[in-house]
């Protein structure tokens, strides 16, 4: 039978957007930042949690971050 898991880490993908982070990119903690961790509560009406199981992503891209927050801040309109 053949084997169900995936071959990258939940750590390889964007906990915001979801998509696959590139190993040269730029990875941010999640948990580390409270500015992100306010910006994803506020905008998915969700906290950031699960963060100790090993498929809960935990990072984020840099552009992700950046936007989320600036959203936060009343920058931007949307995602």
């Amino acid at each position: 039978m053949a084997s169900r898991s995936c071959k990258y880490s939940s750590d390889a993908f964007c906990c915001v957007c979801g998509q696959f982070i590139k190993t040269r990119a730029k990875k941010y903690s999640v948990i580390a930042s409270a500015n992100t961790c306010e910006a994803y509560k506020a905008y998915f009406d969700m906290p950031v949690r699960d963060q100790d199981k090993p498929w809960a992503p935990r990072f984020t891209y840099e552009n992700c971050k950046k936007t989320l927050e600036g959203w936060y801040r009343g920058e931007k309109r949307a995602m």
